[in-house]
């Protein structure tokens, strides 16, 4: 690596330099400011799929090539670097074939003005501001005004960078001297940064979205940046002894559906163990919380893990001098801001276990208490406000062992009677759709549940229906200690797990081992696609023909599908249109979440009938005891070509 680097700062902004540093790089992409999956959700929240974007300095890296895997078709490529430029079009010209690399300068281009929709700059500010000494402000100020001119009224300059104070600057006084863009900083959290033994020095990297507005028009006062409706502003908080977390997450939320009759300002506290809910961990949720609350501005505080909150007034006292910076225009420094929140206390949270998976991540093993009722959840730290899995835990007494006298002792375990997650409840409703078959539980069948989780939905369907047998297969070792030991997951006989790829369990058993129920619960952890359940792969038509003909003669096919992208979800209904002949839906109220039923055959005729006649289908289904319930089927919609 030693002879790669520039022997002057001077060096960072020669093309000699730049030219020498690829052809020793041989095509070997260099990544220092973050991976695509590092960025990915900034630029699919900033840039559109039919955007003209121009990446400027683009060198070897791979982010164009990701973005146009994306479905990012219009892209242009440049750099000073004619080594780099061959080399890239060489390696895209059959794979990405609209995919474009020219050697320019970004200080003088030859395009139309307002020709871009998005700007892309990933180091190549910084690589301009390298020098602190012998800084090329003309050189700077040349591509500032050459971007302002080729980019579109409200386009975006996206530029990442170290954000060290020359670079931010230069890019703060010369933008904001324009009048005309409008500033935005990300912190972005890149994968080295989440690593606990990185080597070396890492240094944080920052997101600058800049967005081009209508020219001003003359002598026309500035207008201060004020909050957008359906837009939120967050910021975090740091304590004075906060190293790996902050103390405070802050989301600043403007309804235009307060009725202001409960005033202009307030702050809502999340209590600990609640921060996962839709109302708080979803910008549409939050809005309806502020719009409920009735003020026109409300802020909502989440307490973050790893910290400990005294009490309410202890937290006013703390936030009080920053919430006030937040207060809409024309309210006093003397306001008395309201502090709301659910119930009279902070609620309770306590982590039991933090662990790694080499699959899944960091993870954590947390209890919280909710309405006097105790959970134990999984996270994953890639995304801690989502809930992995979550169980109702309750206390038994323990088991005397024997020569023991009596003993009082009691033990904390999960109530696997209990679905604590509501697409769990629906998963189960859906044996309404197989009348017949559940009627004949005294022959027995099989079920093939991809993605185990904690094991609460196996562990119920297996104590409800013991005439059945289910294999579980989770490919990640790890989690299925944490579902024994943390959630009381226990195989036996009838239960099965299996620490495999679904895909190759799936593939082995298509034509030997018939199910009369497969699901899919299997999350991705991929977040740079719209669908973080299941992982595209195992939404193929290939695959899902495979789990048709594994299914028995009246099987039923359920999948968990959390799907953000109408086009994505469109291609994955296709296809499971193409495997089976019925599809039916149910969309979970307050998530994304919507569980798919397909079959190949109808069992009971009525039953259709009632679903084109948007009837209930029933109040409640008994089995051995237990009561199935399927009020979640007043949604259910039939899918249709």
């Amino acid at each position: 690596m030693a002879d790669l680097l520039p022997k002057t700062h001077q060096d960072f902004a020669l093309t000699d330099y730049w030219d020498s540093f690829y052809k020793k790089r041989d095509q070997k992409s260099f990544e220092y400011y973050g991976e695509y999956s590092d960025h990915c959700v900034l630029l699919h929240k900033y840039c559109r799929k039919q955007d003209k974007i121009l990446h400027v300095g683009c060198g070897n890296s791979r982010l164009s090539e990701d973005l146009y895997d994306a479905g990012f078709h219009d892209i242009l490529n440049i750099d000073t670097s004619d080594v780099v430029i061959r080399q890239m079009t060489d390696r895209n010209h059959h794979k990405r074939p609209q995919l474009i690399f020219q050697k320019l300068d970004i200080k003088d281009t030859h395009f139309d003005d307002g020709y871009f929709n998005v700007i892309l700059d990933k180091g190549t500010l910084d690589a301009m501001t390298a020098d602190e000494h012998g800084l090329d402000q003309q050189s700077i100020n040349a591509m500032f005004t050459e971007i302002h001119r080729i980019t579109r009224v409200y386009g975006r300059y996206i530029c990442i960078s170290l954000c060290q104070e020359r670079s931010l600057k230069a890019i703060v006084e010369w933008f904001n001297s324009s009048k005309q863009w409008m500033i935005r900083i990300h912190k972005v959290q890149t994968a080295d940064m989440t690593t606990e033994k990185s080597q070396g020095l890492q240094l944080q990297v920052f997101a600058l979205v800049l967005t081009k507005m209508m020219p001003p028009k003359e002598n026309m006062p500035a207008i201060k940046p004020v909050l957008r409706i359906g837009e939120e502003f967050q910021i975090e908080l740091w304590g004075k002894d906060s190293t790996s977390n902050p103390r405070y997450s802050l989301t600043l939320v403007d309804s235009p559906r307060a009725n202001s009759k409960s005033g202009k300002f307030a702050v809502f506290i999340v209590p600990e163990g609640r921060e996962t809910e839709w109302m708080f961990s979803t910008c549409a949720g939050r809005s309806q919380l502020a719009a409920d609350a009735g003020f026109e501005r409300l802020v909502v505080v989440h307490l973050q893990r790893g910290h400990q909150y005294k009490d309410m007034q202890t937290i006013q006292d703390e936030l009080s001098a920053k919430v006030l910076e937040l207060k809409p225009d024309g309210l006093s420094h003397k306001h008395q801001i309201p502090y709301l929140s659910v119930g009279d206390n902070l609620g309770n949270r306590t982590v039991i276990c933090e662990g790694k998976s080499e699959l899944s991540g960091e993870y954590i093993i947390e209890d919280v208490i909710v309405d006097n009722q105790k959970f134990r959840r999984l996270l994953f730290l890639s995304n801690k406000n989502v809930v992995q899995s979550e169980g109702l835990l309750r206390t038994v007494k323990k088991k005397k062992k024997k020569g023991k006298s009596n003993s009082s002792s009691t033990r904390e375990e999960i109530n696997h009677l209990y679905l604590a997650c509501n697409h769990h409840a629906v998963i189960v409703s859906g044996l309404s759709l197989m009348e017949q078959l559940i009627d004949s539980l005294d022959t027995g069948f099989n079920v093939l549940l991809i993605g185990l989780g904690g094991g609460n939905l196996p562990m119920f369907m297996h104590k409800l229906l013991p005439q059945i047998s289910v294999d579980c297969v989770d490919i990640d070792e790890a989690i299925v200690d944490v579902a024994v030991k943390w959630f009381n997951f226990k195989a036996d006989d009838r239960l099965n797990a299996h620490v495999d790829d679904g895909l190759q369990f799936i593939d082995r058993y298509a034509r030997g081992k018939r199910y009369a129920i497969v699901i899919f619960d299997v999350n991705s952890g991929d977040n740079t696609t719209g669908m973080s359940c299941p992982p595209k792969q195992f939404t193929t038509l290939d695959l899902l023909q495979n789990v048709a003909n594994m299914l028995s003669k009246n099987g039923i096919f359920m999948l968990n599908l959390v799907c953000r992208d109408s086009d994505l979800r469109a291609e994955v209904i296709g296809n499971v249109k193409s495997a089976f002949k019925y599809l039916f839906s149910v969309k979970i109220e307050q998530q994304v979440n919507e569980i798919i039923f397909a079959m190949n055959s109808l069992e009971n005729p009525i039953f259709i009938e009632k679903i084109k006649d948007k009837r209930k289908v029933s109040a409640h289904r008994r089995i051995n005891g237990g009561i199935v319930y399927t009020r979640n089927f007043t949604r259910l919609t039939t899918i249709t070509n």
